[in-house]
């Protein structure tokens, strides 16, 4: 044998769970190899002490009582609290807090003059729809007044070269044209 068997091998054969061919390899290599010899001792000195140690142990009558009454005080207890004041009880700092901001907010808001913060408002279909109309009235005049940017005044009857129109003029012919559209777009 080139090589020394591994431990599996010394506890199948102390085992006796080798072929006999194998069986007499591994002795003959036992007795050549001294590190081998007392390999296969030692797993044999295992086994002989794993058969002869009793595998069922009973607990003591004592230790299973104690335990089986820690068992019961522990469901009684937990079937005393209901689960909400368990979870407030383990989260107690946290639903604290919360107490205190609820609480600060509700007299916030219930002191005369305080500011309202939302308002929820429930509108008829036509008024969604009239506020859609106004919302699409108002793209489409941005979108013709973008059209409308002209960065250099000119007439409509050539004439005689006049000075550029200041930026006011622009702004109140587009207002104009913006007032227009409305009165249109209301009648």
């Amino acid at each position: 044998m080139s090589r020394c068997p591994d431990n599996s091998e010394w506890v199948l054969w102390a085992a006796d769970e080798v072929s006999p061919d194998r069986r007499r390899t591994l002795e003959l290599h036992r007795a050549a190899c001294a590190a081998c010899r007392r390999e296969s001792a030692s797993v044999a000195r295992g086994l002989t002490a794993l058969g002869h140690m009793d595998r069922a142990v009973e607990p003591r009558a004592e230790a299973l009582a104690s335990l089986r009454r820690r068992l019961a005080d522990a469901r009684a207890e937990k079937a005393a609290r209901p689960s909400v004041l368990v979870f407030l009880y383990s989260h107690r700092w946290a639903a604290a807090a919360a107490a205190v901001f609820v609480l600060a907010f509700l007299v916030w808001t219930a002191l005369p003059g305080a500011p309202v913060t939302h308002m929820i408002v429930f509108k008829s279909d036509a008024q969604v729809q009239e506020d859609l109309a106004k919302i699409t009235v108002s793209v489409d005049m941005l979108e013709f007044a973008e059209g409308l940017a002209v960065t250099e005044f000119v007439p409509a009857h050539p004439g005689p070269a006049q000075p550029a129109a200041p930026d006011d003029m622009y702004m109140d012919e587009f207002d104009q044209l913006m007032d227009a559209l409305q009165a249109e777009m209301d009648t």
